[in-house]
């Protein structure tokens, strides 16, 4: 499913400083699932480096 650009950026908002709020949370209240969630926030892309580094 493709999210508008506005959607996105309102999860994000919920996500970032000064709200803060957990992924979970987020996925939650938006009726997402949390994979979808960290996809949108970009926190999967973070973990897949963590995981598999390049070097």
């Amino acid at each position: 499913m493709k999210y508008s650009d506005e959607r996105r950026e309102a999860i994000l908002k919920k996500l970032l400083p000064p709200h803060n709020r957990t992924v979970a949370e987020v996925a939650q209240e938006e009726g997402i699932s949390v994979a979808r969630a960290m996809v949108i926030s970009g926190v999967r892309e973070e973990v897949g480096r963590v995981a598999y580094p390049v070097d």
